[in-house]
């Protein structure tokens, strides 16, 4: 078995019938989430703001065996008519709401210089405010039956080594509503969770052609950029699994379940160990890092066109200690 496969934990019809909404399902956690959860049986409207993936996503769903066909809504979760338009649908469709699965995210990053008030507003109402009125849409419908909630946040809620002060800030208020929520709803049957993922590989990389990059000198940046991934991971978790979004559909779908119906305002950390992984120096990784580095920039003197890479920022935006910038989720 691949290590960086999850296995099959439970049984087909563990969330049957069961009406979830999924934001941000279009790609990545949220797209896997989304069918895996569809796989298990559940009744799943997916709400995803980016019409263009619309087309994949039916062409993956198609793919997997559902006991319910994939809704499918765009939906900009900031908007609460489109969130009212989310819930309206599973009313209509189902008459009922089992599940919320609060995914949809920016990733903000970048130092306090660089951000904007707009841009912090824009974090917050996508990453925090979304889940809330989600929740408060969905509720009169939830409260019928009781239900479970599953905010997904991030190990950089509580650990921060790189400038993303709106992102971080964002996750750790969604981790305080999870618990805030977890007690004000248990009285009527409705538990509410978080799972806060580690580095999560969500694509991979394609090496295309570029104009003028010769297909050798491609093939050996994009070497080096899976193993510039492969030392960073290293880096700062303890397991040498790769993350992929099944670990964290897994997650969810216990969440969802019963079997987690003893827990609410809880935070599960899915993470190959981060979060606890005392980090330090390493100086053979430090020197491979360096030297990849160096051959990288060769590389770009030689062919100005890899600088546009958009796997670039491995190179240029990875921290080193002492106030330099790192890379991490």
């Amino acid at each position: 078995m691949s290590k960086t496969k999850s296995r099959p934990v439970f049984r087909p019809t563990a969330l049957a019938d069961r009406v979830v909404i999924v934001t941000g399902g279009g790609r990545g956690i949220g797209k896997g989430t989304a069918l895996h959860l569809a796989s298990l049986g559940a009744a799943v409207i997916v709400a995803e703001v980016r019409e263009k993936l619309a087309k994949t996503f039916k062409a993956d769903a198609n793919k997997v065996s559902t006991r319910h066909p994939i809704v499918y809504v765009r939906a900009d979760v900031t908007r609460a008519a489109d969130l009212k338009r989310v819930v309206a649908k599973a009313k209509t469709t189902w008459g009922r709401i089992d599940g919320l699965v609060n995914n949809a995210m920016i990733p903000a990053s970048g130092s306090i210089e660089m951000q904007t008030a707009a841009g912090m507003d824009r974090a917050w109402a996508t990453n925090t405010r979304s889940a809330w009125q989600l929740v408060k849409l969905a509720l009169p419908l939830m409260r019928e039956r009781g239900g479970s909630v599953v905010n997904i946040s991030s190990i950089m809620a509580r650990q921060t080594t790189w400038p993303a002060a709106a992102y971080n800030s964002t996750k750790a208020a969604l981790e305080g509503l999870t618990q805030a929520l977890g007690v004000e709803l248990a009285s009527q049957e409705i538990r509410v969770n978080a799972v806060a993922p580690g580095h999560i590989e969500t694509h991979a990389l394609e090496p295309k052609r570029m104009e003028g990059v010769p297909a050798a000198v491609l093939d050996e940046y994009v070497e080096m950029v899976h193993r510039t991934r492969e030392m960073m991971r290293r880096s700062r978790q303890p397991l040498a699994t790769l993350g992929v979004p099944a670990h964290i559909a897994d997650a969810v779908a216990f969440l969802l379940s019963d079997a987690s119906a003893y827990m609410t305002g809880s935070v599960m950390y899915v993470d190959g160990g981060a979060s606890c992984y005392m980090t330090g120096g390493n100086l053979r990784r430090a020197e491979e890092y360096m030297a990849i580095r160096q051959r990288v920039a060769e590389l770009c003197a030689a062919h100005p066109a890899l600088k546009t890479h958009r796997q670039m920022k491995l190179f240029v935006d990875m921290p080193q200690r002492r106030g330099k910038r790192s890379a991490r989720r």
